[in-house]
């Protein structure tokens, strides 16, 4: 068997930590709320804010125990974690955790997406999660609707949509501005799909009912229920075709009804109390090295028997044990590419080329 002499060459030494995965969200990447009675409060907007804090303050309310709203239809949320949560099939894999309790859900829409190109952005391709009311006759999959900011920040704020449709998010006992202050464009655009209304008046109750939809949404059963457990055996891509997906980096919450409920309740409006991935040890180990060696940068990303290396030259690629032998051995033909390998605890030695790093898996 071949034996690679160590120690000939200087090498730069890369540690790929296996890290105990954290169950909730660590990050919010975007925060784009449709207008609506909480906006500008929840989380509250301060002189100056722009969409970065904005998405703190949001990961701060949430790990706070707080509420982020959405607005009216279309307004989303998008989060990550500090690893990729798992498929397993047949098994719930995350859960939604929004406000609703009996008789007031206001139901959003979930996508979910990979990180595909490896840069740590919601930039890839999305996919929906197919709820109970995907194939509803009432539900339109290809909505668009436009909100315009006011001439005065405490005026009701006029929308029209791509069905001839046109409103106002009427203003409640909220005194706030509903627009986004912190959003200087005077339109903003939203497309996805709506369900149907799911508000009606109960004359028996004498008050307003948000029914809520079987399952597959966001802010449609209550916390302690199995309603807010999702399935990524329930992805489908833009076309309604079930997805055969791995896992999941990024998950996008918007707000799916467009209706606006009398009495002072207002606009139906997604609410997101937390995130949470039900078997975060099943991602395994999350690891990530950029390195600069000579002068061709390269990524080496370790992520649950799977390494990828990213670079734009082709060269023959071979990860030896301590031993000298060959592990694994193929040829790298540039760009990103990802070859299933599993690395056991220890010590390796990568070759790319004619350039060696050693790897410390632990």
């Amino acid at each position: 068997m071949k034996k690679l002499i160590l120690g000939i060459a200087l090498m730069l030494t890369i540690h790929l930590q296996a890290q105990q995965n954290k169950a909730y969200i660590t990050k919010v990447l975007e925060f784009v709320p449709a207008p609506g009675q909480f906006v500008n409060l929840s989380p509250a907007y301060a002189e100056r804010d722009n969409s970065q804090t904005m998405c703190t303050k949001c990961l701060d309310d949430l790990n706070d125990e707080g509420l982020v709203s959405l607005g009216a239809y279309g307004g989303y949320i998008t989060v990550g974690f500090d690893h990729t949560i798992a498929h397993s099939k047949g098994e719930y894999d995350f859960k939604v955790l929004g406000n609703t309790f009996g008789g007031s859900a206001e139901p959003g829409i979930i996508m979910v997406s990979a990180d595909t190109n490896k840069d740590g952005l919601p930039n890839d391709e999305w996919f929906e999660i197919k709820g109970s009311e995907y194939d509803n006759p009432a539900t339109i999959h290809d909505y668009e609707i436009t909100y315009y900011k006011p001439a005065k920040s405490t005026d009701k704020v006029r929308w029209t949509d791509n069905k001839n449709a046109e409103g106002y998010i009427e203003r409640t006992i909220h005194f706030q501005p509903y627009f986004p202050q912190w959003v200087n464009e005077p339109t903003i655009t939203f497309k996805g799909s709506k369900l149907p209304n799911n508000g009606a008046f109960s004359t028996e109750q004498d008050k307003w009912i948000m029914a809520s939809y079987a399952y597959g949404y966001a802010d449609n059963l209550p916390n302690d229920s199995e309603g807010v457990k999702i399935k990524l055996d329930w992805v489908v891509d833009s076309n309604g075709n079930a997805v055969n997906i791995k896992g999941i980096d990024f998950i996008r919450i918007y707000t799916a009804v467009n209706q606006a409920i009398g009495r002072g309740v207002g606009e139906i409006s997604t609410e997101v109390s937390g995130v949470e991935d039900l078997h975060p040890t099943l991602s395994g180990e999350s690891t990530v090295a950029t390195i600069h060696t000579t002068n061709t940068p390269r990524s080496i990303y370790y992520n649950n028997g799977e390494i990828t290396v990213q670079q734009d030259i082709p060269s023959l690629v071979r990860i030896y044990n301590m031993q000298g032998e060959v592990v694994k051995s193929w040829q790298h033909e540039g760009g990103l590419q990802n070859t299933s390998v599993k690395l056991n605890q220890g010590l390796y030695i990568i070759q790319i080329a004619t350039e060696r790093l050693k790897i410390v898996v632990r």
